[in-house]
C-alpha cells in the first residue's frame, strides 16, 4: 500500500481516524521491518497530523487523477459517499487545484456527465436516467481501469462507519 493512496483516501472520502490507526498498527505488526512513514503515521495524535505525516512523505506525489476517480467511484459503490456527494466529488478532481479544469487524463464522458447533473443541481431533483446512467458510467470505469480501482479498493474501508 502506497501512502499516496491512503492520502488520496483522506482528502477525498470521510476516513476514520480510529480505523486508520488500527489499520497502521495491524501493518505494523505483520511486517518485519514496516515503512518509516507508517510508523509515523501511527504515532499520530488527529486525523490531522496523520494527514500532515502523509503529506511530508508523498511530498507532491498525491496520485493520478485516475487514482482519485477510482478512490471516489469506490467510496461511491462501498455506500461511503452518496451518488450526490461523488459528482462534487469528481468535480473537484476535474476543476484541479487552480480551477482551470484541464486536470490530466480527465474523462471527457465524465465531464460530460458532470455538466448534466450541474444543469439540475446535485440535489433530490436529479432525473433517475441520469443516475442510472452515471451508475453504468461509473460500473464501466470500474472495468476499464480494473487494475487501479482494485489497488486501492482495500483502503476504501478505512473511510466506513463500523
Amino acid at each position: 500500500m502506497k501512502p499516496e493512496h491512503i492520502l488520496l483516501v483522506a482528502d477525498l472520502l470521510p476516513i476514520v481516524f480510529e480505523k486508520l490507526m488500527s489499520w497502521c498498527d495491524d501493518r505494523i505488526r505483520a511486517l518485519e521491518a514496516p515503512a518509516y512513514w507508517l510508523i509515523e503515521v501511527s504515532l499520530a495524535r488527529s486525523l490531522e497530523e496523520a494527514v500532515e505525516v502523509l503529506r511530508e512523505v508523498v511530498s507532491g506525489n498525491e496520485g493520478t487523477t485516475e487514482e482519485r476517480i477510482a478512490i471516489v467511484i469506490e467510496g461511491c459503490m462501498a455506500g461511503v459517499i452518496s451518488l450526490n456527494e461523488t459528482i462534487w466529488r469528481l468535480w473537484r478532481i476535474w476543476q484541479g487545484p487552480d480551477y482551470s479544469f484541464e486536470t490530466n487524463n480527465f474523462p471527457s464522458e465524465l465531464s460530460g456527465f458532470l455538466m448534466d447533473w450541474d444543469m439540475y443541481g446535485v440535489d433530490d431533483s436529479i432525473p433517475d436516467e441520469l443516475r442510472r446512467e452515471t451508475v453504468a458510467w461509473y460500473e464501466e470505469y470500474r472495468e476499464k481501469q480494473r487494475e487501479i480501482c482494485e489497488l486501492v479498493r482495500p483502503i476504501v474501508f478505512l473511510a466506513q462507519g463500523d
